[in-house]
């Protein structure tokens, strides 16, 4: 008779676990349908987020020099000083070819803002071919691969130099280095005080990594030096 209470017993106390455990799955159920009804819109929501600043522009960055072919582009980021003919989230934009549609002998970067006209933020002197190597340091310079050509063909091109260019668009420096042999296209990584620059190299096909240190943004210096890769 105990035996027969305590069975009775055993599975009375085995139900009312499982009745909890059931209810305790469609609770996690629930919970889960509740948070996947609240997160998914938000996270769809974020992924629809266009990268590139509205409204989109159509725009000629050809400026009164006639430079064409833009091949570097890079955004001012948020952190660029203010004061200068550049502002952040202004969009800056290197014309490889003169006038003459010469590969290698465009001297210009022209400045798309947002709402405003195109302006011509630099212009240098020939013989340069500015390239697809378009940076910008948070401290208030731009970085532009220079690769000129004489006859627009590589046969003649030069090895060419980095050029360092500040707010106002105008040139503070120029690096070069025996590394350099046509900069093609650069990358960057930017810390603030210190900037690492990978440049890839169109002459010898070697990829070099600049750090450029900027020592101050008021004063309009800039320096570096090269390492190999």
């Amino acid at each position: 008779m105990n035996r027969d209470f305590v069975r009775r017993k055993s599975i009375t106390v085995s139900q009312f676990f499982a009745k909890e455990m059931k209810l305790s799955f469609l609770l996690i159920v629930f919970t889960t349908a509740v948070l996947l009804y609240v997160l998914c819109p938000a996270q769809l929501k974020a992924e629809d987020k266009p990268f590139l600043p509205g409204p989109v522009r159509v725009v000629s960055t050809v400026p009164a020099n006639g430079d064409l072919n833009p091949y570097g582009v890079a955004f001012v980021p948020p952190l660029f000083p203010t004061g200068g003919t550049i502002n952040p989230g202004d969009v800056l934009v290197s014309n490889f070819n003169a006038s003459t549609n010469l590969q290698g002998s465009g001297t210009t970067i022209v400045d798309v803002p947002s709402n405003a006209p195109v302006t011509l933020f630099f212009q240098g002197t020939a013989p340069l071919g500015l390239t697809t190597a378009l940076t910008v340091l948070q401290k208030g310079f731009v970085l532009v691969g220079n690769f000129p050509s004489p006859d627009g063909t590589c046969g003649s091109a030069s090895p060419g130099s980095i050029l360092v260019i500040d707010k106002n668009g105008h040139l503070v420096s120029t690096i070069t280095d025996t590394t350099i042999q046509g900069p093609w296209d650069s990358a960057l990584f930017d810390e603030g005080g210190t900037a690492k620059v990978f440049v890839a190299n169109a002459l010898s096909g070697v990829r070099k990594r600049s750090v450029a240190c900027v020592i101050s943004s008021l004063g309009g210096v800039a320096t570096g030096g090269f390492v190999g890769t």
